[in-house]
């Protein structure tokens, strides 16, 4: 027997007679296979792991007990796999020993170890073919930045325009990690530079790795079913010229939140305010409204590459003053220090990949 100890969110996913390949250290050249045969149903209170029992052949008496090893365990890593079973080529549409996973058979009939019934081995989630929900979207492991529960990639929305995307993660395969949501097969992500561009993003106050709660829409955009109702009462047009506006400018309420919005016609265009107090603002500044308006309407979770990657030339070091106090120490010499602007390349975009 081979004892692994996994993490319970990976013991999960592993079904009794599944594949384990095995690199015994004593044997480092040698591959050697086995199944699973027993999963602890407990967690181990010291460890916070789970034991799982692996069979493998000793034929020849060259493992021993104590040696220590190192397993794989192949699972399908598409968002659906769980629930579409697991498809293993040596099990399809095959039967085996509920108590010996290594005895395998084509047909029904008895274990010759324990006497049992062997059993369907779909009765243990394992299917007769595999199907495309095991595919999985990948991402290369530096693409994605995280901190804490928190994880988003940077999407190329236009050439050099950046949106942070936040995204739920899946297994990590070798150099890649799998995307369950929150990015499509085909769209470009950055792998290099999305560190300077987070920086930008939070200098900017924008949506960033730090708060990226910020690129999430506000609950039915921010108008409750009050709200709703009171510019449902609206004309048609009206309705959803409002509902996509959704603030006063002037005041910066949700259109709705005081009555029925009163309609303004400022320099050709429909603005929508809270309340008539606010009209007079309104018609004395309408640049500065109107572009209020644009501002809320524009993305404020992109990041211009072009514009925004360039850096502000770095600062002539200061002389510092040391204190008579301090201990003695050389004299500093007198330097010239040549300096310039910085300017880095934009993120080189990659397309997702889809593994199996």
């Amino acid at each position: 027997w081979l004892m692994l100890e996994l993490f319970p969110e990976d013991a999960a996913a592993i079904r009794y007679g599944q594949k384990v390949e095995a690199i015994i250290q004593s044997q480092p050249d040698e591959t050697i296979s086995g199944r699973v045969a027993f999963i602890d149903p407990q967690v181990d209170p010291q460890t916070r792991t789970v034991g799982v029992r692996i069979v493998i052949p000793n034929l020849q008496g060259q493992l021993r007990v104590g040696d220590y090893a190192r397993a794989t365990i192949s699972l399908p890593a598409g968002s659906k796999a769980k629930s579409s079973g697991i498809y293993d080529s040596e099990l399809a549409d095959c039967w085996i020993c509920p108590r010996h996973p290594h005895i395998i058979a084509k047909a029904s009939g008895k274990c010759p170890l324990s006497g049992q019934d062997l059993v369907p081995t779909s009765q243990y989630g394992y299917v007769s073919q595999s199907f495309a929900e095991s595919e999985a979207l990948t991402v290369p492991r530096d693409a994605v930045l995280m901190a804490g529960e928190h994880s988003v990639l940077y999407v190329e929305t236009k050439p050099g325009r950046f949106e942070i995307r936040n995204v739920v993660l899946g297994p990590i395969c070798g150099e890649q990690i799998v995307i369950l949501k929150g990015v499509t097969q085909g769209e470009q992500v950055a792998t290099r530079g999305n560190f300077l561009i987070d920086s930008q993003m939070q200098l900017a106050g924008n949506p960033s790795l730090i708060d990226p709660t910020r690129a999430e829409p506000l609950p039915d955009e921010g108008l409750s079913e009050t709200m709703l109702a009171t510019l449902s009462k609206l004309p048609k047009t009206d309705q959803k010229l409002a509902e996509n506006q959704r603030i006063c400018p002037v005041t910066m309420m949700y259109l709705g939140s005081m009555g029925a919005p009163p309609k303004v016609d400022v320099n050709g265009e429909t603005v929508f305010i809270c309340c008539e107090g606010c009209r007079e603002s309104l018609l004395e500044h309408p640049q500065k409204y109107l572009e209020i308006i644009k501002t809320a309407d524009a993305s404020k979770n992109q990041f211009d590459s072009e514009n925004d990657m360039e850096l502000p030339p770095l600062d002539m070091p200061e002389i510092m003053e040391f204190d008579d106090s301090l201990p003695p120490i050389d004299m500093p010499m007198d330097m010239e220090i040549e300096h310039e602007s910085l300017k880095l390349k934009p993120p080189r975009p990659v397309t997702p990949q889809t593994a199996a």
